[in-house]
């Protein structure tokens, strides 16, 4: 049976329904079943609010792990988390190294950032599937910062401008004060509850802007791919249009010796990720882990052939023992690297939300956008996913065109940059569709009392003398005078356009012109409308005032009770008889026009 077939099986058993009433207009509606606005204040909102606040809950907030550290299954989930934590700790150690490059620290900073985060992130975190630790964009975005305000280790001398002495700062006090000042505006954003700013960043633009930076991890590391030694720019902006300028030029004196090491690793981890990972799953529930083995063979290789002082390949050096002794960050640096680090902070946390959302929506369990601000640090990368677009194109054009330009503006010009044009772009494109909101004219179902938008139901009639429209959105003064423009067209009628025809043609003595005579009343279908303002009732007022010098009447049918009350509230603070006839339903209104104007 075909699902067309099904369908109409399902219409055929539908209950028919028969329904005697009174006409309503909204007012009689209300008197009659006693309509009464909720009174409510600022005084009573709080004292709700705090009534429902106890020590426990505040606690909790603050401190998810007192929650559900005793809902905890240990019997069912103790040994499968034991091997995820051991998993995920074995990948932090060689991209903590790695990722420490990209922030233009030693590898060894790192490793630090691999074991504190997650031992922060066990007492305020609320997803149970983020592990904090490195993570490549914001570690970029941290190198650049590092760039931008430290002197490298082998320049670092004390510089002199005139009688001054500048200061100079080393990339680990620069990374510092940034993963300071991060916090400090993620602790702020907490307790100002400002989780709701991450409702701005759709899933275009966080894929778009992890695109962009995705390829710019992947260029900052090409470089050392290939073994080369690139010049260090401070450039604000088009970074990785110089990085790649400096790479092609470099290709000329390639190390092939570093190509092979290069190449071998990747061959390796490929291999594992399509192959041996999908294979070891099924005989055993302990993961290989392919990084340390790999990591531990290339050193011992490394050492033994003496790679470094044979074929000058780069190596991470000797690597500290035990934990730094803890130091107080560079205050001084704070005022100088803020402005870098509201980008790194909004990045930082939309993503770990984002992919925090992702896994609770799927095994269904909440988190806490707001609380996620308080545990965030940093997170490990994510993949490249440019073949999103079709799909985001098919979806739409505009969150197709956000994807794009947030890539091209993050790789062209800079990451930065690139999250506030993906923003910018974003927002544009949803007040194009508040500015720009569906709108159509409705037809009578036969027999019903249902009302169809006319270019998609071809089965339906238009009622003599009745224009029905439909608009769906809000009315503010953004859209007010698009909202005009579109009644004017789809009812077919410009009241000035047919006095003027009318006065000229009464001055010349020919019969009265009369577009759409037959036309007594305009029916506006508020059904959906979701807000209006002071402005949009004005322009209605104004449409109403228009056609009545051709003698169209007004009427409203369908709004909701916080739109019925804006009407009521505009209309009395405001001078002389502006009331509109408002109506229940559509059909109440078709029923009360039919009547008045004898409809046929």
């Amino acid at each position: 049976m075909s699902l067309l077939d099904d369908v109409e099986k399902q219409v055929d058993t539908v209950v028919h329904l028969r329904i005697n009433r009174p006409l309503y207009d909204q007012n009689s509606l209300n008197q009659e079943f006693s309509y009464e606005k909720p009174k409510t204040s600022l005084i009573d909102n709080i004292s709700t609010t705090l009534k429902q606040q106890s020590c426990h809950s505040c606690a909790t907030s603050v401190l998810p792990v007192i929650d559900w550290l005793r809902k905890y299954k240990w019997r069912d989930d103790i040994l499968s988390d034991i091997i995820s934590g051991i998993t995920v700790a074995i990948m932090h150690i060689p991209q903590g190294m790695a990722y420490a490059l990209l922030g233009n620290l030693p590898p060894v900073v790192g490793i630090y950032m691999a074991f504190f985060p997650v031992l922060v992130y066990f007492f305020f975190g609320t997803s149970r599937h983020v592990s904090m630790g490195t993570f490549a964009i914001v570690c970029l975005m941290t190198g650049k910062a590092v760039a931008a305000y430290s002197t490298p280790q082998d320049t670092l001398t004390d510089k002199v401008n005139g009688n001054e002495t500048v200061p100079i700062y080393t990339p680990q006090q620069v990374a510092t004060a940034v993963t300071f000042t991060v916090g400090i505006m993620q602790i702020m954003m907490f307790f100002l509850r400002l989780g709701i700013i991450s409702t701005l960043l759709s899933e275009t633009l966080v894929n778009g802007f992890t695109t962009g930076a995705a390829i710019h991890v992947l260029m900052s590391q090409i470089k050392d791919l290939l073994g080369l030694t690139l010049r260090r720019r401070k450039v604000d902006h088009f970074e990785m249009v110089y990085t790649t300028i400096d790479t092609v030029r470099g290709l000329k004196n390639p190390n092939y010796a570093a190509i092979i090491v290069s190449a071998v690793a990747i061959v390796i981890m490929w291999s594992n990720n399509e192959y041996l990972k999908p294979w070891i799953k099924k005989k055993c529930s302990m993961p290989l882990p392919i990084e340390l083995i790999a990591v531990v063979t290339g050193s011992l290789i490394s050492n033994y052939f003496d790679l470094s002082g044979r074929y000058s390949i780069k190596t991470v050096g000797d690597i500290p023992k035990g934990l730094p002794k803890p130091e107080i960050p560079t205050f001084q640096l704070l005022p100088t690297v803020a402005v870098d680090c509201i980008a790194i902070t909004m990045v930082s946390y939309t993503i770990t939300l984002s992919m925090a959302l992702i896994f609770a929506q799927k095994l269904q369990y909440d988190i806490d956008s707001n609380q996620e601000l308080f545990a965030m640090v940093a997170l490990k990368g994510m993949l490249l996913q440019a073949k999103q677009l079709p799909r985001f194109w098919r979806l739409s054009k505009l969150d197709g065109m956000v994807w794009i330009v947030t890539v091209l503006t993050v790789v062209l010009i800079g990451i930065d940059i690139g999250l506030l044009a993906g923003l910018l772009t974003s927002v544009a494109s949803i007040l194009l569709l508040s500015i720009k909101p569906y709108a159509c004219l409705l037809g009578h179902v036969p027999n019903t009392d249902l009302y169809l938008d006319l270019t998609r139901y071809k089965s339906i009639i238009e009622l003599q003398g009745i224009k029905i429209f439909h608009y769906c959105g809000g009315l503010n003064f953004a859209n007010a005078n698009h909202f005009k423009s579109q009644v004017f067209s789809l009812v077919g009628v410009i009241p000035q356009k047919v006095l003027k025809i009318r006065a000229k043609r009464a001055k010349n003595g020919l019969q009265v012109y009369q577009e759409q005579e037959d036309l007594n009343c305009v029916i506006m279908d508020m059904s959906a409308l979701s807000y209006v303002d002071p402005s949009g009732i004005k322009m209605l007022h104004a449409i109403a005032d228009d056609f009545s010098t051709v003698d169209i009447e007004i009427y409203i049918a369908g709004c909701s009770a916080p739109v019925f009350e804006s009407f009521v509230r505009c209309e009395k603070f405001s001078k002389g008889d502006h009331s509109f006839k408002i109506f229940a339903t559509i059909h109440d209104a078709v029923t009360y026009a039919c009547d008045k104007f004898i409809v046929r």
